[in-house]
């Protein structure tokens, strides 16, 4: 990836979404999750705006034409690695919070790719969506093919939303499901890439914005981790015109904050809940105590990721 150049606006992007899900996951459980619309609107666009933007650097970096075995490795490292470290962080923090008693039954959890109600599950649907939209790419190099291919798949995970998931391995079909929308998301990433410079400039923000607001207010509340998408229609316009809307605006946004926020995404997700969840009550004026917090946290981590990475340099 050295060899191209890193888009700023897209790191702004993932900034901005990733306050946006630390603002819904603190309004998660109370009233003002249901009674306010803004984090109904939050919730029509924040996580499936990530899976836009992935299929917009995969087609940046055309990382469907890498070697398979390469684009693997770097994912397993950057996306299924992270996530049973997490997975692993938050089991030990229960353990702390709930005593021992917990400790093998969430241990069988973790290693079982449970779908827990943490920000983590992201990680591993977002590993296996863009793993099956490498593929489909490398085997099939006719675009409108593999275009219909992955929105067919798209469609198909949008239909078992509505399916009756209460069985054994209820939770595996919950992730499947979970990857199958993100696949449809990213491959409509990598098709927004392509009219990419012509998602800037005021006209296309207001449009955007006033689009992603109908949309969002007509469909209701929506979560993609709950598989709640209401009407499937309403609920893919209004996460793509609120992703066009978070990129247009990006454009505009010169910031380092709404930057470091992005390029440090993996480290806000997955911090970010365990110290919400270590307040005993949930508001939605946490999201003003946590984001300092966790900024806190990233600022310590990216610190000695950057010390451990020029001791690497040091030694070679």
């Amino acid at each position: 990836m050295s060899d191209t150049k890193r888009l700023e606006y897209i790191d702004i992007a993932k900034g901005i979404c990733m306050l946006l899900i630390m603002l819904g996951h603190c309004a998660t459980g109370t009233p003002v999750r249901r009674s306010l619309f803004l984090i109904t609107w939050i919730y029509s666009f924040h996580t499936t705006t990530f899976f836009v933007i992935t299929g917009m650097l995969m087609a940046h970096i055309k990382e469907y034409d890498r070697p398979l075995k390469q684009v693997i490795f770097v994912n397993v490292k950057r996306l299924l690695l992270p996530y049973f470290i997490f997975q692993l962080l938050y089991m030990v923090w229960n353990c702390l919070a709930n005593g021992m008693n917990f400790a093998f039954w969430m241990i069988k959890e973790v290693f079982i790719l449970v779908d827990w109600d943490y920000a983590s599950w992201f990680l591993l649907a977002l590993f296996v969506s863009k793993t099956v939209v490498i593929l489909i790419h490398k085997l099939c190099k006719d675009t409108k093919v593999t275009n219909s291919i992955l929105m067919t798949v798209f469609f198909i995970g949008l239909v078992l939303t509505k399916a009756n998931t209460e069985f054994a391995y209820g939770w595996l079909f919950r992730q499947m499901i979970r990857s199958l929308i993100g696949i449809g998301f990213i491959e409509l990433g990598i098709i927004l890439y392509s009219f990419d410079k012509y998602i800037d400039g005021k006209p296309v923000i207001l449009i955007s914005l006033v689009m992603s607001l109908l949309t969002s207010y007509l469909n209701g509340i929506v979560s993609t981790f709950n598989l709640r998408i209401s009407n499937p229609i309403l609920y893919t316009v209004s996460a793509v015109f609120g992703a066009i809307f978070v990129i247009s605006i990006s454009k505009v946004i010169k910031s380092g904050f709404f930057s470091f926020y992005g390029k440090e995404s993996l480290l806000a997700l997955g911090f970010h809940q365990i110290i919400l969840r270590s307040f005993p009550f949930k508001s939605i004026f946490l999201w003003f105590v946590i984001t300092p917090l966790t900024t806190l946290v990233m600022c310590i981590f990216a610190v000695l990721k950057k010390s451990l990475s020029l001791k690497g340099h040091t030694h070679h």
